[in-house]
């Protein structure tokens, strides 16, 4: 039986390794910053703390829900609501974004935060008013259970409706999650195309009513 909650700050730690094994070998991130790195574990330390920066900015002004198996976390998920500002680049500095230069340089970095903010700001303008899920993740180990279908239905669609939402969108960047948010009752509302340096890649917008 799968549990779910909000996640504290001493999840931090354990939430970040649950994203940095879902999506490193995400084309979102595999084909744009993660080839830039030498190796596999310098791009998976970078991840990490790329996540975990992340997780500690947004922990302070978005939600983040987590599902729990025998007292380890094994999927989580962001969300963001439309009333509360968007994160920016001065939040994750407090966070202690600077430490990201030591595993990437700032170029890079620089330039994967404006290529991620590129994909966000697309669907953000076409569903201003809508709550955003901005990640949903199972660790690895539990993946193909239906936990992530779980997670939307007993998790996220419930939450976002008891605080007053009426519609949840996302972005998504492969086709296979394409097809799971299809399965799961999106619509999608827009295909577009983001790049970083000359990695071209599809930028899909999918949006869900909820009540």
């Amino acid at each position: 039986m799968i549990n779910y909650r909000q996640a504290e700050e001493k999840d931090l730690s354990e939430i970040s390794t649950v994203l940095t094994q879902a999506y490193k070998n995400y084309c979102f991130y595999s084909e744009t910053i993660g080839k830039t790195f030498k190796d596999k574990k310098s791009y998976e330390e970078f991840l990490y703390h790329l996540f975990y920066i992340y997780v500690k900015t947004n922990l302070k002004k978005q939600i983040c829900m987590v599902g729990i198996i025998n007292e380890s976390i094994v999927s989580c998920a962001g969300i963001k609501n439309p009333s509360i500002k968007h994160s920016g680049i001065y939040d994750y500095i407090a966070a202690g974004g600077l430490s990201l230069f030591k595993y990437s340089s700032p170029i890079n970095i620089l330039r994967f935060l404006k290529f991620s903010e590129e994909g966000y700001s697309i669907c953000s303008d076409l569903k201003p008013d809508a709550w955003y899920l901005d990640s949903l993740v199972v660790s690895p180990n539990y993946q193909g259970k239906n936990l992530g279908s779980q997670m939307i239905n007993d998790c996220i669609k419930p939450y976002v409706i008891n605080n007053g939402g009426t519609e949840l969108s996302l972005i998504t960047n492969s086709e296979i999650n394409r097809q799971f948010y299809i399965k799961n009752g999106f619509e999608e509302i827009d295909e577009s195309i983001i790049i970083y340096k000359n990695t071209k890649l599809k930028n899909w917008s999918y949006s869900l009513k909820l009540v």
